[in-house]
């Protein structure tokens, strides 16, 4: 048994994974299932515990997003199309997005990160939340939010946006992408990717 096949299913990636930084996962997974491996051979109490609490935090660190299943009725019927039609307009891997709903957006080359921000720009235009000139419809926004996020969502995008365009300038993806790691970092376990 090991540790990841606990933590998390195991999916069919056919896209393979690119960068400098490809080999990262599986050198971590191994080094993990090791130890894991050498815990459960001894099986002490103690030993349980700690299994215990490896799975704990390895469940709160790969899941650091909303689910899917937790977008909401409009939400979730919308998200796999945009996702579609932007994946066959851009070309994002599985890889990709894993990283990005747990907040991994410093880790592509130069080129995936530009493809990557096309991606996310494509979802805001996509959906009708945000217009070419940059402008955030706060109530579209808001009739996609998840219940978990109804009560301070918008103002939490809203605010990201504001604080990227105060500060910063370039491309609209790259404004986009900017907001998006501001929303990562102020409320990591409601983060919507898809």
């Amino acid at each position: 048994m090991l540790f990841f096949d606990i933590v998390r299913p195991h999916h069919d990636n056919t896209k393979k994974q690119s960068g400098n930084f490809a080999c990262i996962p599986q050198f971590f997974t191994s080094v993990v299932n090791v130890v894991f491996n050498r815990l459960v051979s001894r099986g002490s109490i103690m030993n349980r515990i700690i299994i215990f609490a490896l799975v704990s935090i390895g469940l709160s660190v790969t899941y650091a997003y909303i689910k899917e299943e937790d977008f909401g009725e409009k939400l979730s019927n919308l998200a796999k199309e945009w996702h579609k039609k932007c994946d066959t307009i851009v070309g994002l891997l599985d890889t990709e997005l894993s990283e990005l709903k747990n907040g991994n957006f410093d880790i592509f080359d130069e080129k995936s990160t530009e493809r990557i921000q096309r991606y996310i720009t494509c979802l805001w235009i996509g959906s009708g939340v945000m217009s070419v000139n940059n402008e955030i419809d706060p109530d579209e926004l808001q009739t996609y939010m998840p219940e978990v996020l109804k009560s301070n969502g918008t103002q939490i995008y809203g605010d990201c946006f504001e604080e990227v365009k105060a500060s910063s300038t370039g491309p609209l993806h790259v404004i986009i992408w900017n907001a998006h790691k501001c929303i990562f970092k102020k409320d990591p376990e409601n983060f919507i990717m898809f």
